[in-house]
């Protein structure tokens, strides 16, 4: 007797998540060679020639890297940085630009307050983090550095919402943060709580 949730599959009981993961392996193969390949031939049964025309447009948009660029998001974490990775390989191979990288929610030590001249003691969580962040950062570093264009931007307390706290956030995007020489705007700074 198979369990529920398990199918046959050549002789062999497999989960159904397997099951579907084999399937999915198939639509993602049919989808790699329509994004390499002209369309010649549309077999979908709601493709005409007109959908052909929009799709090869589609298509030489996307290989355009004037026109189209993609920027990975990740943070630093391992399985994170190991997504990213496969990601920019894919994308490496259907010729897709890709030469940003956003790292998303870094901790970053924080400078010792004016005046008081030893080092702020941080939560011993947050220092936890804050080393095994670096480790995943520095691995960044070496992969990306010389053909990336890599932006670290910090972890806050509050969600990114409404206009001011979007364009003050967005400046990260440009301009590298760096605790020790930029200040988070008043609009985004608040401490560990």
């Amino acid at each position: 007797m198979r369990a529920a949730g398990t199918r046959s599959l050549r002789g062999h009981v497999v989960s159904s998540r397997r099951f579907r993961a084999s399937r999915n392996c198939a639509q993602q193969a049919a989808w790699r060679a329509a994004i390499t390949q002209p369309l010649t031939r549309c077999h979908a049964p709601l493709c005409s020639p007109s959908h052909a025309g929009i799709i090869d447009a589609v298509q030489a948009r996307i290989h355009n890297p004037d026109e189209t660029t993609f920027v990975c998001v990740c943070i630093p974490e391992f399985l994170s940085l190991y997504e990213t990775e496969r990601l920019v390989q894919e994308l490496s191979k259907f010729d897709i630009d890709t030469h940003n990288i956003v790292v998303n929610q870094g901790l970053f030590p924080e400078p010792p307050p004016a005046g008081e001249g030893g080092a702020a003691r941080a939560c011993d969580r947050c220092a936890a983090r804050t080393r095994m962040q670096a480790k995943y950062l520095e691995q960044i570093g070496d992969l990306y550095e010389e053909d990336f264009h890599v932006v670290r931007t910090p972890l806050l307390n509050e969600e990114i919402r409404g206009p001011a706290k979007l364009r003050a956030f967005s400046a990260f995007l440009t301009q590298a943060y760096d605790p020790a020489t930029t200040p988070l705007p008043a609009v985004l700074a608040r401490g560990c709580q």
